[in-house]
């Protein structure tokens, strides 16, 4: 699979085999700056949206210190395709900050003792 990825400064997704115009576009990389304000502080993301034949695929991956986060989609509208992404990825991060906030709790002494 082809990777695009982007470490430090972040370019936004990469488009393969389609030319979805300006607008769905910045559409696509605006959802992909919110991920990344709420991904892991050393966070680097890959973002391909490809067209095969009929069909769109999209994959995000978020490499971190912390681990990974994978979402791929498929289907024949673009910005359905970008929604769906964002809204996986989305839930992947909130997932992984409520396991982390709750360790953090359980691992801390309590301060009134």
């Amino acid at each position: 699979m082809l990777r695009n990825t982007f470490h430090g400064i972040f370019s936004g997704f990469y488009f393969k085999n389609c030319n979805l115009g300006r607008e769905i576009e910045s559409y696509a990389n605006t959802a992909l700056t919110a991920i990344m304000d709420k991904a892991p502080y050393d966070a680097s993301v890959s973002a391909v949206i490809e067209k095969q034949g009929d069909l769109y695929r999209g994959y995000i991956e978020i490499y971190s210190r912390v681990g990974s986060f994978l979402v791929n989609v498929s289907g024949t509208d673009s910005k359905t395709i970008i929604d769906q992404l964002a809204e996986k990825m989305h839930r992947k991060i909130e997932l992984w900050r409520s396991k982390r906030y709750f360790m953090g709790l359980t691992r801390t002494p309590l301060l009134t003792q």
